[in-house]
Formats: C-alpha cells, sequence, structure tokens
C-alpha cells in the first residue's frame, strides 16, 4: 500500500498515540476516531501488526511494558 506523506505522518502519529491506550480498547478508539478513513485506518493497523511481528521475533520482548497486539 502506497501512502501519500500526509496520510503516514498521521498515522505514525495515531500509532504512538494508541501505544499508550489500553489494549483492550484501542480497536474500538481508532475505528471511532478514524470513521471516513479507511486508508489512515488501515495504516495504523499496518504499524500495530509490523509493531507485533517485532515484539514476537525479538528475544527482548519480555522488556516491552506496554507490548501490543495487532489492532482488529
Amino acid at each position: 500500500m502506497a501512502l501519500d506523506a500526509e496520510i503516514e505522518r498521521r498515522a505514525l502519529t495515531l500509532f504512538e498515540e494508541a501505544l499508550d491506550w489500553d489494549a483492550a480498547e484501542r480497536a474500538v478508539r481508532l475505528r471511532t476516531a478514524l470513521t471516513g478513513e479507511p486508508e489512515l485506518l488501515a495504516a495504523v493497523q499496518a504499524l500495530f501488526e509490523a509493531h507485533a511481528r517485532a515484539m514476537r521475533a525479538l528475544p527482548t520482548q519480555e522488556l516491552c511494558m506496554n507490548c501490543h497486539g495487532p489492532v482488529d
């Protein structure tokens, strides 16, 4: 998925903010906040999926105080 610079910037900003949200509420909060912006929601979800893959692959996963799974 090719992102334009503005969507990429917004996706990274939202991803960083959402890292601090309760994991159980994250998907709902993002879907609510991004109603009408499916491309941006997909970009944020892709970031969380990549983050989850990276955390599973790293031997230091247990050091992550706020490890996150993918956003549904």
